[in-house]
């Protein structure tokens, strides 16, 4: 929608309100005061984002929504903790004929529900006092790409945080989340959160997204981090206890080599991908394997809570295929795993655990019970396979 206000009443606004952050282009050829993010804006979003949704995090004067919704985002939400800003946010929208929706939020206190295809967050996490609660929230929500801008430790950050100046380039480089000694009033940053700390967070920490992409910024000497999230209509879960051979059986199916479980998940001779898929790299169907004994002895680690199936909450459909080989077979075919990986030394704890768990029938059908109510309550499609000790097909 095109702007109702005129050039004088966009001057006398100028002039009563203060836009001091970022730089915002008006009607008229004026303009806010503040730092010119153009540079990022081109480095975050495409040419058009039509038919998308856009959530900015700490939007400021909502210089990030008014381009997002310039690109022709279908949605776009701007949140900020401070009720003036969002007062005079809703203002500019007006100014610019956008229709962006602005919002007052604290994220340290309120957790995030809704999903949005691009999620942005600038400047903001080094400012909460709950800074990887707020990042783990925003990785569930973004659908496809996570944006951050991140504070480093510059030379005047070093000083008022009494670290030596030598050391702030050794500890960049570390996967570190620095706590400072101050807060914002001493123009101390709560955090600072390196950048290798931040690429262990989203890739290793949380399995959903397929790459991330880190940057300088033009902003201040920070960097940008832009993370995409995998994008998967099938999941194929192959489940099995340690050494029953279910990266062989997932193998199989990625290869077409099991039409039986093909015909049963109606794969319909579609191409199958081996997960973990390459970085950046997407599927239509991918096929995995996961040790259901995964929380064995693992102190709080169920199997609701375990890093290896957070690719689940990604994918559109999801299939387990579970194993069932005889405990006599089981236990023979880890024996000989175990002695070809056990050059020098003794079995672990854990592993002659697993040993005696399967010794019968009875006591490997106990960490069946776990895993299937695992299921029950997902309620996906599953199938019970019954399969030799190597993980091939009775």
């Amino acid at each position: 929608m095109a702007t109702t206000w005129t050039k004088e009443q966009i001057e006398d606004l100028l002039k009563r309100e203060k836009f001091t952050y970022q730089r915002i282009e008006l009607p008229f050829g004026l303009a806010t005061d503040g730092a010119d993010r153009s540079a990022t804006a081109r480095a975050i979003f495409p040419e058009s984002l039509k038919g998308k949704s856009v959530l900015d995090l700490g939007c400021n004067n909502g210089f990030f929504c008014y381009e997002a919704a310039r690109r022709g985002a279908t949605r776009v939400v701007g949140l900020d903790v401070e009720p003036d800003m969002i007062r005079k946010n809703r203002i500019l929208a007006g100014v610019l004929g956008l229709d962006v929706e602005f919002k007052v939020i604290d994220l340290d206190r309120e957790r995030l529900v809704e999903s949005f295809d691009y999620v942005l967050c600038l400047n903001v996490l080094h400012h909460l006092r709950y800074p990887l609660y707020t990042l783990d929230n925003l990785a569930v929500i973004t659908k496809e790409k996570l944006v951050l801008e991140m504070a480093s430790f510059g030379l005047a950050d070093s000083l008022r945080m009494g670290i030596f100046p030598a050391l702030s380039p050794v500890i960049s480089r570390l996967p570190v989340v620095f706590v400072s000694p101050g807060h914002a009033r001493k123009k101390l940053k709560r955090f600072v959160i390196t950048q290798a700390a931040i690429r262990n967070l989203l890739m290793t920490h949380r399995r959903i997204f397929s790459s991330c992409a880190i940057s300088p910024s033009e902003f201040k000497g920070r960097y940008l981090v832009r993370a995409e999230k995998y994008a998967i209509d099938h999941m194929i879960v192959v489940a099995g206890p340690t050494g029953s051979g279910a990266a062989k059986f997932a193998n199989d199916i990625a290869a077409g080599r099991n039409e039986s479980v093909a015909k049963a998940l109606k794969l319909d001779g579609a191409k199958v991908s081996r997960f973990p898929l390459e970085e950046g790299s997407q599927a239509q169907v991918a096929v995995m394997d996961y040790d259901l004994l995964n929380p064995f002895m693992r102190t709080g680690n169920v199997h609701s809570r375990d890093v290896e199936l957070d690719i689940l909450s990604v994918a559109k459909k999801v299939s387990f295929v579970t194993l069932k080989p005889a405990a006599e077979e089981l236990r023979q075919a880890y024996e000989k795993q175990m002695r070809r990986g056990k050059v020098f030394g003794k079995p672990s704890k854990r592993e002659r655990k697993i040993l005696e768990t399967y010794s019968d029938e009875q006591s490997l059908t106990a960490h069946y019970r776990p895993w299937f109510d695992f299921l029950e309550s997902r309620g996906d499609e599953s199938i019970v396979a019954e399969t030799k000790g190597d993980g091939s097909s009775v």
